[in-house]
């Protein structure tokens, strides 16, 4: 029984995907899955689809050792560790010397971390990555830069000099110390200088302040970024504001090539198979992502219903200026100690201006995407061989990381091909993340999404329907793209099975929950209402 679960695990760490379609709690979602499970071993089908989803031959026959469907079967794990391939490498490939080489590397470590990353200011914290994408990487560092004197800060605040700071004067340094004032406060009126120092040393260490660091691969998005934090009025309630940090243009591919801050052993350890990009974004380290706060918190509804209006609220914020998001996750909302608030982040290709459909700009959806939270209008179905080529043509080209993310998703019915399904996607010019190469255009109707707050909407319906069920709305990955043409095809069909509704209604018990959700997941985009009025 363990060893099948070993290879249930192994297989989505592998894959990012679940074995079969899982809740939260990681009990099967469905009868169907459970089928899946009852009946494996007997559909030939699924060994294909297994040994192309996971590339590696090695990991490839552990995982299918694992899973057998006799128990007997399965070899013990004693015997895999000695003797299976993908634990022994150097064995099966003794010019290998990755190990060793490491070894080497770790060595020299305490040495290598004396060398900041630039400016003489961050330091890295040793680690895998906070966070990462096909596009991106994080980090978490220390800013030797911001290190906090609490009793100075006390003294700046104290305009009456009472040795005391009330409410009204908290509030003034709340964003500098990142601490709610009412955690300060605990009920009184007011602070000593004594507690605060004590409370903030507690809270926040007394040491250097974390931040996070961005490296992006497209110039692109990170103009995008850029230019969408500089000429919008972003409240910091509601977006993580970005540090006015910017390197000159040599110093980070320099710094990579040097390995500054410990950079090259944590390459050597965690990301030898991703390119580090050259642009860079520097931000406050939040607290914990709402992925996590699900996983780990596991939030009744009541909290889940707090969650939600900080969420909603900061969509609002967006839409008030004329922004779209457009990739509104559990990943991009973090929470931060200054308020327990939850907040948005990640503002590069999916963040883009709502203008007018009458006006004389043009603004699209789609350059970046997550497939799993898209709305039906971003779904195309393929259904012809020319389609198919006219779609392959236009991504011809790019990296086979942008080609692996858009490449059509097989729909099967009993074991035939009936169609493929794509995102409505494009490419956009270079030096001009917003414009989209319209030449080749493989679409039906030759016509892009518009930007627009219906898109925004319909993710939060997921979203707050994943939080209200601990379940995914359509089977998806780690990075919340559709895990299979079934997936793409539930979106692309939506509205058109009246037993979806009845569904959702069992899945969500509490009637107003239910009606919010379903208000949100409308097929017609000017169906779904405006945040504001929610």
């Amino acid at each position: 029984i363990d060893l099948w679960s070993l290879g249930v695990l192994a297989f989505t760490l592998m894959t990012c995907e679940t074995l079969v379609p899982s809740n939260r709690d990681n009990d099967c979602a469905s009868g169907a899955a459970m089928h899946s499970l009852h009946s494996w071993g007997t559909q030939p089908e699924v060994l294909t689809e297994l040994s192309r989803k996971i590339a590696d031959d090695f990991a490839f026959d552990l995982v299918w050792k694992l899973l057998q469907k006799e128990p007997e079967k399965r070899p013990r794990v004693a015997s895999l560790l000695k003797e299976h391939p993908f634990f022994n490498p150097r064995i099966f490939h003794p010019q290998s010397m990755d190990a060793m080489l490491f070894e080497d590397v770790l060595e020299r470590r305490s040495s290598i971390f004396e060398n900041l990353l630039f400016y003489g200011r961050y330091k890295l914290i040793y680690g895998p990555p906070e966070h990462r994408s096909q596009t991106s990487v994080v980090f978490r560092a220390h800013d030797l830069d911001q290190q906090a004197d609490y009793g100075v800060t006390f003294d700046k605040a104290d305009k009456n000099e009472d040795g005391n700071l009330d409410l009204k004067e908290l509030k003034r340094i709340a964003s500098s110390i990142g601490l709610d004032p009412a955690l300060l406060l605990k009920g009184s009126d007011a602070i000593s200088k004594e507690e605060f120092v004590g409370i903030c040393k507690r809270q926040l260490g007394d040491g250097p302040r974390e931040v996070v660091i961005k490296l992006m691969q497209k110039k692109n998005q990170w103009e995008r970024e850029c230019t969408a934090r500089k000429e919008n009025s972003l409240n910091e309630k509601y977006v993580v504001t970005a540090q006015p940090v910017i390197p000159p243009e040599d110093d980070i591919p320099n710094a990579k090539g040097r390995g500054d801050g410990g950079l090259n052993v944590i390459v050597e350890k965690f990301l030898k198979d991703i390119k580090l990009g050259n642009y860079v974004i520097v931000m406050p380290a939040a607290d914990r992502n709402l992925h996590e706060i699900f996983h780990q918190e596991q939030p009744e509804i009541d909290a889940v219903r707090v969650m939600l209006r900080q969420v909603f609220e900061a969509v609002k914020h967006l839409h008030e200026q004329k922004l779209m998001h457009g990739d509104i996750k559990m990943a991009n909302i973090v929470r931060f100690r200054i308020d327990n608030g939850l907040r948005l982040m990640d503002l590069d290709t999916s963040f883009v201006e709502i203008v007018p459909i009458w006006g004389d700009e043009e603004s699209f959806a789609g350059a970046k995407f997550s497939s799993a939270i898209l709305p039906p209008e971003m779904i195309e179905r393929i259904e012809t061989k020319e389609k198919l080529e006219e779609f392959n043509k236009y991504w011809e080209g790019e990296n086979d990381d942008l080609k692996e993310k858009v490449e059509p998703k097989p729909y099967k019915k009993q074991g035939t091909v009936k169609a493929r399904y794509v995102v409505k996607s494009f490419r956009t010019e270079e030096g001009k993340p917003a414009t989209p190469v319209f030449e080749g255009l493989p679409y039906e109707d030759e016509e892009l999404v518009r930007a627009s707050e219906s898109i925004d909407l319909w993710s939060l319906g997921v979203l707050a329907f994943t939080l209200m069920t601990c379940e995914t709305l359509v089977p998806s990955n780690r990075d919340n793209d559709c895990a299979s043409g079934a997936a793409m095809h539930s979106l692309h069909s939506w509205g058109t099975q009246p037993e979806v509704l009845t569904e959702l209604s069992r899945k969500i018990a509490d009637d107003f929950a239910f009606d919010l959700v379903w208000k949100l997941l409308q097929k017609e985009p000017e169906k779904r209402p405006r945040v504001a009025s929610l």
